[in-house]
Formats: structure tokens, sequence, C-alpha cells
């Protein structure tokens, strides 16, 4: 695929994706989570901060981002899901710095599963937490790939940001990074013994963090105690991980589930895996 070709397929898969998202927004049944996500989006404009309680809803990050669309738009179902809406179309472009990696026909094939797929469409359309986090782990992966090329500090300045806006947006960030670790060791082992970047690049990455984290949990200097409170929330969300808190299935459930929206993502990824090992190549096994 030439290049000219590659920015015109993912040109238009990056139009799919929006339109995708963004038209009859009505269609998309309200969730009763972006209802009590609009109360704290109105408590962020009329305060013009968001008082984060550690047994609250997460993160928050995701209210900021939602909060500037309500001034210029008014109220609306359609002006409630909009940040999410393009933040969800923002990811398929993501793929763009991976054509070095993958080639450009593997990046376009990938960009326009973003833009299609069932549940990333789905919840695409939903205010809620989730887009904000995938979209910010989908950046961390491309920025600490370009991070590891090329060692430049603006890419781990970026890197740092993108892992900032996960860690601010919901706890379970965690299962992402562990997910990372799993793919990052069997990346190792397969060969992907690469050199670290520079290190007099490390605090970009550092800095890129603390700008989004100490910010937003400290409530811009308002409420200190934020900072705390987000290493408390830890322990309150595990308990109810643990427990179940309504969200408890027999195991079966989740990859039924994940079989019925995206089963043919999850067939081309077993295949995939099988193909990456044989051939003993470390990005495509991460």
């Amino acid at each position: 695929m030439t290049d000219r070709a590659f920015q015109r397929s993912l040109a238009a898969a990056t139009l799919c994706g929006l339109l995708l998202r963004v038209l009859w927004p009505e269609a998309r049944p309200v969730h009763h989570d972006e209802s009590v996500n609009w109360y704290f989006v109105s408590g962020v404009l009329r305060s013009g901060w968001y008082d984060y309680d550690p047994g609250n809803y997460h993160g928050p990050l995701f209210f900021y981002l939602s909060a500037w669309a309500r001034p210029i738009f008014g109220d609306g179902l359609w002006v409630l899901r909009l940040p999410t809406m393009l933040l969800s179309a923002a990811m398929v472009p993501m793929v763009w710095p991976l054509r070095h990696r993958i080639g450009p026909r593997a990046a376009s094939l990938s960009g326009w599963m973003l833009a299609v797929s069932p549940s990333l469409v789905y919840f695409g359309r939903d205010a809620i937490h989730e887009t904000t986090l995938a979209a910010a782990s989908l950046g961390a992966v491309v920025f600490a790939l370009r991070w590891l090329d090329g060692r430049h500090r603006h890419d781990a300045l970026w890197l740092g940001l993108c892992i900032g806006a996960m860690v601010t947006t919901k706890e379970t960030f965690l299962i992402t990074g562990g997910s990372w670790a799993v793919g990052g060791a069997l990346a190792w082992m397969v060969g992907g013994r690469t050199a670290w970047p520079d290190r007099r690049t490390w605090g970009w990455a550092l800095l890129g963090f603390v700008l989004l984290f100490v910010p937003l949990y400290a409530g811009f200097g308002r409420h200190p105690e934020g900072l705390l409170e987000a290493f408390q929330a830890f322990f309150r969300w595990g308990d109810r991980g643990m427990e179940g808190g309504g969200h408890d299935k027999v195991w079966w459930m989740w990859p039924k589930w994940l079989g019925v929206s995206d089963g043919v993502l999850v067939l081309l990824a077993v295949v995939g895996l099988a193909a990456a090992a044989i051939r003993r190549d470390p990005w495509a096994v991460f």
C-alpha cells in the first residue's frame, strides 16, 4: 500500500468512525450513569472545579473533558455525549504513527477496525468513563513506541500525559497496566529485548503525569486532600470489585459477550497471536 493510499484509507476510516458515533444520538438509550455524570459536570460548570470523592464515581478528568460542550451548544442528549463521541472517533487516526511498525496495510486495517468495532461504537456513543480510558490507553501505547524508537523527550511527555489521563479517569487503569505487563513479558520472551530510552528523557514522562495527576485530584489547589484520596479509592473499589457490587457474573459470561459483540476481532486476535508466536515477532505478540 502506498503512502497516498494509506492516507486516503485512514481519512475515510476516521470520517466513517465519526459519523457512526455522532449521528442519531437518540438511537442509543440513556444509561443511568450518564445522568449521574451530567450532574457532576453541572457541578464543575457551577464551581469551576471538581470536588473529588474516592467513594464517588471514579476520577475527575472525564468531568472536565465533558464540561466544555455545554456552554457552547447548550443542553441536550447530543451535547451530553459529544465529547465522548469525538474522543472515541479520535482513536482511529491514532494508528498513523504505527504504520512504521506494522506497515501501512496493517495500520489501515487497524484504523477501520477501530472505526466500526461494535463495542467501541456502542460505548463511544455513551457519556461514561470507559471511552476516555480506552483512548488514553491507546495513546500511551503509541507514544511509548515512538519514545522507544526516537528517544525524543516530547514523546516521553505525551506518554506521561496519556498515563496521567488513564489514572485520573478510572481506577481500572490497573487492569490495563497488568495486561501491558503480561504482553511485555511475552514480547521479551520471544526476543523483544530493546534498548531503554535515554535516561535524560525519563523526567519528561514523569512531568507529563504530574501535570494531570496533581492539579486534577487537588481540585486546582482547592482540594489538596484529593491527592491522598486518589490512593484511598483503590481500597474502596477493590472491595467492590471482589464483592461484585452487581457486576459479578459466571466466568463464561464475559467471553460470551465479547464473542457476540466483537467475535471477528477475537478470532483475528487468536490467529494473529499464533502467527506472531511462530514468527517470533515481539511487537505483534505484545
